[in-house]
């Protein structure tokens, strides 16, 4: 009985180590063009329809400068002159919550009010105040002298609602 026998070491039906090596090596190299050549069909192909969908779209309509709205810049506000700026008349402590007021100045509109030390106003005309919130001063800046403002203020346990009619920086008394 005769046996085949694979060139290399002479054992019936077995590979050699570089045998195998050189199998698994072609097979990558095939493999491994393939996937070139399929990337770069893929790559040309979408190339050469993404042009032609570019060429057959229509053209962008365009409207001459001229027929633009006008763009105003944006306007600051007209500075106030210190004097001129609305005038509460107290001092106060930023709290999370509200403002605490700490001194409320004889004659002033909080005066006239009736607001006290340890008070905290809690809203101006229902815009919370506090440090997760919008400083007093900015919502009082915000106003203009002879302006009436409601303040929630919050006295011991009680919530009331107080009007208080903002003067001048310059009328307040020293």
């Amino acid at each position: 009985m005769e046996s085949t026998t694979r060139p290399g070491n002479g054992t019936p039906g077995r590979f050699t180590g570089c045998q195998v090596a050189a199998l698994v090596g072609a097979v990558l190299f095939i493999a491994g063009t393939c996937v070139l050549l399929g990337l770069m069909v893929g790559g040309v192909t979408g190339y050469i329809l993404g042009r032609s969908a570019s060429q057959t779209a229509r053209p962008p309509t365009q409207v001459p400068p001229s027929t633009w709205p006008p763009i105003a810049p944006p306007q600051p506000p007209p500075p106030v002159s210190p004097e001129e700026r609305p005038y509460l008349g107290i001092r106060y402590m930023l709290l999370e919550e509200g403002a605490r007021i700490e001194v409320v100045e004889p004659g002033s509109p909080a005066e006239e009010a009736g607001l006290e030390p340890g008070d905290v106003i809690a809203a101006v005309d229902g815009e919370p105040v506090g440090l997760e919130a919008q400083p007093l001063a900015a919502l009082i800046l915000s106003r203009h002298p002879g302006e009436v403002v409601r303040l929630t203020v919050e006295r011991g346990e009680e919530m009331r609602e107080v009007e208080v009619t903002l003067s001048r920086w310059s009328e307040r008394r020293p």
